[in-house]
Formats: C-alpha cells, structure tokens, sequence
C-alpha cells in the first residue's frame, strides 16, 4: 500500500525517476532509454474536488439557513430542492406554481436537460419547506414561478448565478 497517495505525489515519484534513469543512461552506467518505460500519469485539472459532499455535511448547510427572513426561506427550499430531489439549476429558475402537485406529491419538469418532461417525487421535507416560502416569504407579485428575486427588479431568478449564489 502507498504510503502517500496523492496524484501530486505520484506524478513526482515518476518525474524524478525518469530523470534519475536519464542521468543513469547519460552516464552510461545504463545501456537502454529506461526513462520511456516509467509511465506519465494523467492529471485532471479538477480530480482533487469531490464529486460530492456527504449528507451530514449537506444537511448541516441546509440547517444553517437563517429561515426568520424571506430570502432564508426561499434558499432552504431551494437547497432542499437541489440535495433532496436532485433539480438542476435551470429545473429549479423554470419551476412554476402549476408544476407542483401537492395532493400527488409530485413536481412536474417541464425544461429539462433532455427536453423531455418529467415527473419526480416531492417529499414531505421539501414540500413543507416549499409551502413555508410560498406562505411567508414570497413577494406577492404575480410571476408564476415559485423562486423569486427579493431585491428590486422583483421576478423569477433569471440568470444561474442565482442558485449558484444561494448554494
């Protein structure tokens, strides 16, 4: 087992290697370029981020939303959204108040990736969370989509970096 792990450690060990055998061949203490046998390991750019939080550290970020203001009832729903249901940024700006069904429990997806629509789950944490936001938070303007702006120009969250700024 190897002791230290890392890409960054790995590429090193065979870096210096091929430079030690380089010198070896230079040297003429080798015969043959062994240099070309130690492999080049591919480096992601982004392989040390994870490809995703755990769900004590995601549940700790939902519960540390300040819901005593609009906008904090507006982002755990958002949040809740996201880790419990699985919508995308854009399922989520799109969502309107017609998608939900909230005596079947379902949120109907009318843009999605694919372009096809579908139909997820709506659980009772989220649907609760939903509700709260609708009830007390949102502005009482006449957008159809459930995820408002709270700062002048009120309307839907136009752009990505809108979730992008609540998660």
């Amino acid at each position: 087992a190897w002791r230290h792990q890392s890409g960054a450690w790995r590429n090193n060990l065979c870096s210096l290697t091929r430079v030690f055998l380089r010198y070896l061949k230079s040297e003429g203490i080798i015969a043959s370029e062994l240099d070309r046998a130690v492999p080049k390991l591919p480096r992601w750019r982004l392989s040390s981020i994870p490809r995703h939080l755990p769900w004590p550290q995601v549940s700790q970020l939902i519960e540390s939303v300040d819901t005593s203001r609009p906008v904090g009832l507006r982002d755990k729903a958002v949040l809740l959204l996201i880790a419990t249901v699985g919508l995308r940024n854009q399922e989520v700006r799109s969502l309107q108040l017609r998608d939900i069904g909230w005596r079947s429990a379902v949120i109907r997806l009318r843009e999605t990736k694919t372009r096809r629509e579908r139909v997820v789950p709506l659980p009772g944490a989220v649907g609760a969370a939903i509700a709260d936001y609708l009830l007390h938070g949102r502005p009482h303007v006449s957008f159809p989509h459930v995820f408002l702006r709270h700062r002048a120009p009120l309307g839907p969250l136009a752009s990505t970096h809108g979730i992008g700024e609540i998660v």
